[in-house]
């Protein structure tokens, strides 16, 4: 198809021919001859052919300029029917071939993609099943203006980001259900910050269950130096004592604490 360009030629326009001046004047003396007139009620049949002259004197001008105007507009319609009529032809044709162009695109794209996921699924070998191409994977690399070699380099960079990743978080929590909370919590959204948040939630509730054992185990050694404590109490009814009072509160602090004197023993 050659290429075309659309001339228009500027028109000359010539000056309007008309009696300006007469009818400025006219005017003029008309507009001064009925200015600030006042009507007496025998003179308003005068009034009425005074009227009457200076509507039809507007209506004439008006009448001139739109007559006046369709000469010089007449011709920008029939240009603006035509240029219409040719600009929707072209965007028709146009369409049909932007259809079978993006189709064509979209074919490239999709065959681009499938081989960036087989390079994908080779590199990242099981990080591929935890970890879907669809969540690291950026729609830029399909565009013409990345080469296939600068998406396959950044989608290995990424790879190997997210599998160091994932070695540190292993290297920082305890094996089992930590590391697997944590994991879990890393790769909701690939976020180490996340994944740290989860990592101090599970330290916080494993200090938590530890000091609830180490309080359940004062509890429990409590319990037994009481029981040796009321024994020691009983005793005190047949051993006499000589010279010194129990003090209840030394014998409970030395059951919590240390060892107590026995009477029937002699041994502390």
């Amino acid at each position: 198809m050659e290429e075309l360009t659309v001339q228009i030629q500027k028109p000359i326009i010539p000056p309007l021919v008309w009696n300006k001046e007469a009818v400025e004047q006219f005017v003029n003396d008309a507009i001064s001859k009925y200015t600030g007139r006042v009507y007496t009620a025998d003179m308003i049949d005068g009034a009425k052919k005074d009227r009457a002259k200076l509507n039809a004197l507007e209506k004439q001008l008006a009448k001139a300029f739109t007559a006046t105007k369709n000469v010089y507009l007449d011709p920008l319609a029939e240009l603006e029917t035509t240029t219409k009529d040719l600009r929707q032809k072209i965007k028709a044709t146009s369409t049909e071939i932007d259809v079978q162009v993006k189709a064509y695109e979209d074919a490239e794209k999709a065959d681009k993609r499938a081989k960036l996921e087989a390079v994908y699924t080779q590199a990242a070998g099981p990080l591929a099943v935890l970890v879907p191409i669809d969540k690291i994977f950026d729609t830029r690399w399909l565009n013409k203006t990345t080469p296939f070699s600068t998406a396959e380099k950044e989608l290995k960079t990424i790879i190997e980001e997210k599998r160091l990743e994932l070695d540190d978080l292993a290297d920082d929590c305890e094996p089992g259900e930590e590391y697997e909370a944590v994991r879990r919590a890393y790769l909701k959204n690939l976020s180490m910050k996340e994944a740290r948040a989860a990592l101090k939630q599970e330290d916080a509730e494993t200090a938590d269950l530890v000091q609830t054992g180490d309080d359940a185990t004062v509890r429990g050694d409590l319990v037994v130096a009481l029981d040796r404590f009321e024994w020691q109490i009983g005793v005190t009814n047949y051993v006499q004592v000589s010279h010194e009072e129990v003090d209840v509160s030394a014998a409970a602090n030395d059951a919590c604490g240390g060892r107590v004197f026995c009477p029937l023993t002699g041994e502390n």
